[in-house]
């Protein structure tokens, strides 16, 4: 598992939503997202959304 900071488990823990914008595959964005993703928490990737909007 990578490495993330104390302070983004901690966020991505206490969270009931996690809203990112991940471009990348790389990065401390995404390494949380990733952690989030294990954790089975709520998030939303905004940089998914961009050009999606009705």
């Amino acid at each position: 598992m990578p490495k993330i900071s104390l302070r983004s488990r901690w966020i991505v823990d206490k969270s009931d939503l996690v809203v990112f914008w991940v471009e990348n595959n790389s990065g401390g964005a995404y390494m949380t997202m990733k952690y989030a993703e294990r954790e089975q928490a709520e998030m939303i990737n905004l940089a998914d959304r961009v050009g999606k909007e009705e």
